[in-house]
């Protein structure tokens, strides 16, 4: 019998991302999430497809890393088709309003198998998305879902929000990466305050560790992060690529004199299936 694989329900897609053009017409959305298993278990391989006859470009394909986890970007607004395939799989599919940004924006979690949106804009717990937004999403080891936010730092537990800004400890500025290492910890690229780390992310209070140019970073403004078999940590800034080793605290530097590519280092990165290399 085969199994069909879902987005997971304790996953929450951002609608609503920055516009990519100073045009309104020209404004794009993204929506992530993570597929897993009717077991729960993350389902790597899988593949994303969106649809919208009426949007040009009108299709897009997106595939799920080790942890399960897409992202699509360049969505027009209007209604898209998704669909969700792996292989021994049966398909998952459904439909979501994409919005562009604009007044409101939103947030909403997408409920599977009945393939509908619930509707979190005004979820006790979050900041107000009338001047914040939604920038980044992660699952932790224990379930929870964490989303960076302009302003700060939300988790997602059991149903309600917890969020936590710099009376909290979080260091300022708004959060626009998220990622979990193979020890659990969650990683967070501030466009302020460098990177930061949550060693235990399931507690009450987390404590936030934080890594600025004082401790070696190239930049305080950080963007994607992933990390390699030895459990380095790479983080793209404006500077370029740092590699820190948790450790030891030491942080490399990667420029153009080392063969980096002279563009902004904005793409996720991943590792390759041989496990040798990460892109």
């Amino acid at each position: 019998m085969r199994q069909r694989p879902h987005l997971s329900p304790g996953v929450l897609a951002a609608l609503l991302v920055a516009a990519l053009s100073s045009s309104a017409s020209a404004q794009t959305g993204r929506v992530g999430g993570t597929v897993k298993d009717e077991s729960g278990q993350p389902i790597k391989g899988a593949t994303i497809t969106a649809e919208n006859p009426n949007a040009s470009p009108n299709s897009f394909t997106a595939t799920t890393d080790d942890k399960g986890r897409f992202s699509i970007i360049g969505l027009k607004s209007g209604q898209w088709s998704f669909t969700a395939q792996a292989p021994s799989f049966g398909p998952e599919s459904g439909r979501l309003n994409v919005s562009t940004i604009g007044a409101p924006n939103g947030l909403a979690r997408w409920k599977s198998p009945n393939a509908k949106l619930e509707d979190l804009a005004n979820a006790p717990g979050l900041p107000s998305l009338t001047s914040d937004l939604a920038l980044a999403f992660s699952e932790d080891r224990s379930g929870n879902i964490w989303i960076g936010f302009s302003t700060g730092l939300a988790r997602y537990h059991q149903g309600s929000f917890t969020f936590f800004n710099t009376k909290d400890g979080l260091p300022p500025g708004g959060i626009q990466s998220a990622f979990q290492d193979h020890n659990g910890r969650m990683w967070f690229g501030s466009l302020r305050s460098g990177l930061i780390r949550i060693d235990d992310p399931a507690a009450a209070r987390p404590v936030f560790v934080n890594y600025t140019t004082a401790q070696g970073l190239s930049s305080n403004a950080t963007g994607v992060i992933t990390e390699d078999l030895r459990g380095r940590i790479y983080v793209g800034t404006g500077r370029g690529l740092d590699q820190l080793d948790p450790e030891t605290g030491h942080v490399r530097h990667f420029t153009t004199a080392d063969g980096l590519v002279a563009i902004a280092t904005m793409s996720r990165s991943r590792r390759s299936p041989s496990y040798k290399a990460i892109f």
